[in-house]
């Protein structure tokens, strides 16, 4: 297989004049381009992209760290992250976690051996301080608040959007509210964010929210439908976890309490419910641009309340 030396001994040219030449960077002469792309045009040489990111420290790689493919929450945010990486010129890597922090030290070791230039992990089970030991191995961005942490986040003002939503049931009288979240409080940010809008709403009424997690499908929802029989309001983790209970009551000849979904998708769109807009579509491409661009910086996305008449 023909090699850059071997060009270079044919062309009678050096090897770092004929790799300015492939690379198409820095100075070589008209007669030397010439001769050097005329030997590569008939020797069919094709450029080892391997050997030329390790030359240049790169790998044009990125990970991005997701828990599923499930759930619309990380669908939407992969979405807008593949849109913005290949502008960009970069190849997207998708590491499902599933919860397990031992995957998630993998990632983190890739970066660590340079077989990635950066992470962006849209959730994570590792402590922040953890994940922040590997920074001096290249960029990571997290998709979440960071607080004090001096890391680089993309982030939605989650609980602001959460408050209005139970704001929006207070003012209809709704005061018997359930849950269907997915994750607990300690493995997910918005299951956190969610109760501490519930608690910032409805504490004066001393009323407890029925809460129910691993709500995450349309089937889970279904499933759950019964467990929400009794009470008047219920925010969910998605849309489709939404249409899922709103098929159960159909189903089931009950009155359909006032459901609130999230993420904004079709199932939602059809049966015209309250939904949470994210945006993470903006967020899966914030993040990719923090990572490629090696800024260190946090931005923050509007999320907001729709009710869909």
């Amino acid at each position: 297989m023909t090699n850059i030396r071997d060009i270079a001994k044919e062309s009678g040219y050096s090897v770092a004049t004929v790799s300015r030449v492939v690379n198409n960077s820095g100075y070589a002469s008209k007669k030397a381009r010439k001769t050097v792309n005329s030997i590569i045009k008939k020797r069919n040489y094709k450029q080892n992209s391997i050997a030329r990111s390790l030359s240049l420290g790169k790998t044009k790689v990125i990970g991005l760290v997701i828990q599923d493919t499930v759930q619309g929450y990380y669908l939407k945010l992969m979405k807008g992250a593949v849109k913005e990486s290949f502008e960009l010129g970069y190849q997207l890597l998708i590491l499902q976690s599933d919860y397990q922090q031992e995957k998630e030290l993998s990632f983190l070791k890739m970066l660590q051996k340079k077989a990635i230039d950066g992470l962006i992990f849209t959730s994570h089970s590792l402590s922040l301080k953890k994940i922040m030991g590997y920074m001096k191995y290249g960029r990571i961005v997290i998709c979440h608040d960071p607080k004090e942490s001096a890391i680089a986040a993309v982030y939605t003002n989650r609980k602001n959007t959460y408050v209005k939503a139970f704001k929006w049931m207070r003012e209809r009288k709704i005061s018997k509210i359930g849950l269907a979240l997915g994750r607990s409080r300690e493995e997910s940010y918005s299951t956190r964010m969610a109760l501490e809008a519930f608690n910032f709403v409805f504490g004066d009424l001393g009323c407890d929210a029925l809460v129910k997690l691993n709500a995450i499908t349309y089937e889970d929802g279904y499933k759950f439908g019964r467990e929400f029989q009794n009470v008047e309001g219920i925010l969910t983790s998605s849309d489709d976890v939404a249409a899922g209970m709103y098929q159960y009551f159909v189903d089931e000849n009950i009155k359909v309490p006032v459901l609130v979904g999230q993420d904004c998708q079709t199932s939602g769109k059809i049966l015209k419910l309250p939904s949470i807009n994210h945006n993470l579509e903006k967020v899966g491409e914030n993040a990719v641009k923090l990572l490629v661009l090696d800024e260190n910086k946090r931005v923050l996305i509007k999320s907001s309340f729709e009710v869909n008449n």
